[in-house]
């Protein structure tokens, strides 16, 4: 990779965390005095993989969170060998059944709309994500939020990484 080509690409990586940190540490304050309605109390349990924790609520969703545990596993697989970066720490996935229980979460402060996919939390680097009907979808928002959870750790952990993590997110975050 050409250098000027690794600025770039540092700059947009910069340019994306630095909005992602103002929306999770300034974009709370920002909605103050209006709160999340939450509707419905949820009765959350959980499965374990090899790296990741995925919480998920409802009769019968054990499918679907065994689904997101073997779809992180093999994102996480490709995301390491593309970044040459092994995750250090366990990851929470937290899975909703629907994107209407997925604005319901408090682990972000902030309201979400009904654009918004997936998102990844910054601190505890939790990954939060609504099952909308579409596996393939999933699948994609999985592997998307995945990328932005090990690159959290990169850049935020104690742990050192190897200086080729410059990667260009899209091509990390492409699956299938």
């Amino acid at each position: 990779m050409k250098p000027l080509t690794r600025i770039v690409v540092l700059l947009c990586v910069l340019t994306t965390s630095s909005v992602s940190i103002y929306a999770q540490l300034i974009g709370g304050y920002a909605s103050f005095g209006k709160n999340k309605k939450q509707y419905e109390k949820f009765n959350w349990r959980y499965i374990s993989s090899s790296n990741f924790d995925v919480y998920f609520h409802g009769k019968k969703p054990e499918n679907l969170a065994t689904y997101a545990a073997r779809e992180a596993e093999e994102a996480l697989t490709i995301i390491q060998q593309q970044l040459g970066y092994d995750l250090t720490k366990r990851i929470t996935f937290i899975v909703y059944n629907s994107h209407n229980q997925f604005q319901q979460t408090n682990v972000i402060d902030e309201m979400m709309s009904e654009g918004i996919g997936g998102v990844t939390e910054l601190f505890k680097n939790r990954i939060v994500v609504p099952f909308e009907g579409d596996y393939s979808k999933f699948r994609h928002v999985i592997h998307h939020e995945l990328v932005h959870a090990v690159l959290n750790e990169m850049f935020f952990s104690e742990a050192p990484f190897s200086p080729w993590w410059a990667i260009p997110m899209q091509r990390a975050s492409h699956y299938g």
